[in-house]
């Protein structure tokens, strides 16, 4: 259980990671607040349309093998992210981050298939 709180606090930073950058970004790039809001929300866009596909892979082949596939994803987009020196560089890692911030989902499933019904509430990641 440790290992799938890791994972799952792991894409929660993810998320919020641009969120304090924001500031440092804006100039950097001499951009508008536009293009840094897009920036931020390319994260959950990702999410919201790969997430399912990362259920039914996680389904298919193993919550186990599923979760430690898409952080290693996740890693990727982290580095993609720290070493980006365009602004289309931002938002390809931004999309890849997203993309792997499926499985917390997966996470919750796997969650739910250890743990007995009257203790599932309990036991929620």
């Amino acid at each position: 259980m440790p290992i799938l709180f890791a994972i799952v606090v792991t894409d929660l930073i993810g998320f919020g990671i641009v969120h304090p950058a924001a500031a440092v970004l804006r100039p950097a790039f001499r951009r508008q607040p536009l293009v840094v809001t897009l920036l931020m929300s390319t994260y959950s866009l990702f999410q919201l349309f790969v997430a399912p596909l990362w259920g039914g892979l996680s389904d298919r082949h193993g919550r186990r093998r599923s979760c430690s596939s898409v952080s290693a994803g996740s890693v990727a987009g982290y580095l993609w992210l720290g070493f980006a020196d365009t602004l289309w560089m931002l938002f390809a890692a931004r999309a890849v981050q997203g993309a792997c911030a499926g499985n917390i989902a997966a996470a919750q499933a796997y969650v739910a298939d250890m743990t007995t019904p009257e203790n599932r509430a309990k036991a929620w990641v």
